[in-house]
């Protein structure tokens, strides 16, 4: 009995992990140079994580657990404003904290980073973060949220990553439509927005340098070469769908539309692991959607009697699709080690584990008669 409940509440949880294992192996038969130590690390990061957050059996830990990872983006957005207002000490103190060849020096004035190693990865966990404050200001009503929430919006617009700004504006109206009343909600938003951008411009003085996040998010010249490196990356992998396509290919297609090289990868996670990877890629992907939202289906189905720990999921699934909207828009992302990404997806599997455990045991004390009965 045991067994069986504790299988079923974990599930998902093993479906995803075989389904990371399926995609990693995959990817060490088909990529040209091979295992490296920087793959492996993905891979049991990953797995291990999405094993461990679905084992958790307390929906409280959940809820601990996902306000601090909300903490943890928001002090790491506060420090990167420090390096944006100061520079020194904070820019030298963060190249001491991360210690990684992939990093990025960044200094005073210029777009926010924070913790992470460079600009555009910085842009996964602040695509989460306005969403989480929202989401506890709803359960908690507290109005330091709303500041908080402000500081939030801040910080993706001082980091210049378009992708972010677009899914959180987007997705926030959403929530606040459907958690508040219409007009209500459409007045938040404008307020935070509003805050967000006088902040923003106020910072922006104190330095008195060029180089800052709202010069960045204004740039639209590259979106028709993004959009074709795209369709390029699709096409090629057409050519040797199993092995993903190849970089001659890609470069072809992309030419003999604009006759020049494309400088960098196709800018969409998904269908990266399609050109680098091959169709069998985008199969497991295809499988991790629909377990994904068989998942979704049942923890929220589940959680009608818990009406505070259902706006809790709600907000976490609002997360993960601007999370995953990045995803869209970047070369990083879920199945190549994306941490945001990952643990927002192993936070959608923790609630599921308590929710059947109580729905084992329950049905299992209906089924037990006392004895003598008939």
């Amino acid at each position: 009995m045991v067994f069986i409940r504790d299988f079923q509440a974990n599930r998902f949880g093993i479906v995803f992990s075989i389904l990371f294992l399926f995609y990693f192996i995959w990817m060490i038969i088909v990529e040209s140079h091979g295992f490296t130590q920087h793959t492996l690390m993905n891979m049991v990061r990953t797995i291990v994580f999405i094993l461990l957050a679905s084992s958790i059996n307390d929906i409280r830990q959940y809820h601990k657990l996902l306000k601090f990872f909300t903490i943890l983006i928001l002090i790491s957005a506060l420090f990167g404003l420090l390096i944006h207002l100061f520079g020194e000490p904070f820019a030298s103190l963060r190249v001491l904290i991360i210690d990684s060849p992939y990093m990025v020096y960044v200094g005073k004035g210029e777009r926010i980073v924070g913790f992470n190693d460079k600009l555009f990865t910085f842009a996964y966990p602040l695509a989460a973060l306005p969403l989480l404050i929202l989401t506890f200001f709803r359960m908690e009503s507290k109005l330091a949220y709303l500041f908080l929430l402000i500081i939030a919006f801040l910080g993706i617009i001082m980091n210049g990553e378009r992708a972010p700004l677009i899914s959180t504006i987007t997705i926030s109206f959403f929530m606040i439509i459907r958690w508040y009343k219409l007009r209500k909600g459409t007045v938040l938003l404008i307020i935070f927005g509003f805050a967000a951008l006088y902040l923003t411009r106020y910072i922006i003085n104190l330095t008195e340098l060029e180089e800052h996040g709202i010069s960045r998010i204004q740039e639209t010249e590259d979106y028709l070469p993004r959009i074709a490196k795209q369709i390029a990356a699709i096409i090629a992998t057409m050519r040797s769908p199993f092995t993903g396509g190849t970089k001659s290919a890609y470069n072809e297609i992309f030419y003999n539309w604009f006759y020049y090289l494309p400088t960098q990868q196709p800018h969409n996670h998904f269908i990266n692991i399609g050109y680098r990877h091959g169709i069998i890629a985008w199969f497991i992907l295809v499988i991790l959607v629909f377990s994904l939202l068989k998942l979704i289906k049942r923890t929220n189905f589940m959680l009608k009697k818990f009406s505070n720990y259902k706006i809790l999921y709600e907000g976490t699934i609002a997360a993960f699709i601007s999370v995953m909207f990045v995803n869209l828009t970047h070369n990083d992302g879920l199945f190549w080690g994306e941490m945001a990404s990952i643990l927002l997806l192993g936070f959608l599997t923790m609630p599921y584990n308590y929710l059947i455990g109580i729905r084992i045991l329950s049905n299992a004390s209906i089924n037990i008669r006392p004895s003598g009965s008939i």
